[in-house]
């Protein structure tokens, strides 16, 4: 059975229960971010007349809200819950819209979440790894085989990071801002490659 929440009501015996895409799920799984009640992300939810994506959703909700850094480590299971819940999302589309036949020995339409079937759009379905092995391949026979096999790393005691927590708050409490350092940091390391390597340039675009 997929996650959900399930609640009784007094005056019955059946309990109702509360599905992983309601903008119910929210409050009620994490009642210290919603203390006062509302409601959270809605496929029909808007914002000036224009509909956005769980994605921008959470995005403005964690930039905009201030309780969410005040309670990092909870932050954090809230946003390993809603990628989760991204994902559900994406597959329920697929769900009820795929429309591909499938093997024969495949009837079951939950078949169509088997990750065999999934389009090369999902990322980690087998059609999306193919299509990866393919791209690198071409990029090989196109530029030739790779110089440097270069890997940065983020160091959690960078000034920038640092500067932006709590007292006595674990930089891993802060996702955030680790996130948004690291864009940084990695938008300047390319940019030193790019200098150090003035003829290979076009490499990196």
């Amino acid at each position: 059975m997929p996650r959900a929440i399930f609640f009784h009501r007094r005056a019955e015996a059946a309990p109702h229960q509360i599905s992983i895409l309601s903008n119910l799920y929210e409050p009620m799984a994490y009642p210290l971010f919603w203390p006062t009640g509302g409601i959270g992300w809605a496929e029909d939810r808007r914002f000036n007349g224009v509909r956005f994506s769980q994605v921008d959703y959470y995005k403005q909700l964690i930039l905009r809200e201030p309780r969410f850094p005040m309670l990092g480590r909870l932050m954090c299971e809230y946003i390993c819950d809603m990628y989760s819940r991204c994902e559900d999302e994406r597959l329920a589309f697929i769900r009820n819209n795929r429309r591909d036949p499938l093997p024969d020995d495949h009837d079951d339409p939950e078949d169509y979440l088997d990750h065999r079937f999934l389009p090369r759009s999902f990322h980690g379905s087998m059609a999306w790894s193919s299509e990866m092995v393919s791209r690198c391949h071409a990029l090989a026979k196109f530029r030739g085989n790779g110089t440097f096999f270069i890997t940065m790393t983020c160091n959690p005691a960078w000034p920038e990071i640092t500067a932006a927590l709590r007292p006595h708050q674990d930089p891993l409490e802060r996702p955030d801002v680790i996130q948004r350092v690291w864009r940084v940091k990695s938008a300047e390391f390319i940019q030193c490659l790019k200098k150090l390597f003035p003829v290979r340039k076009n490499m990196f675009s």
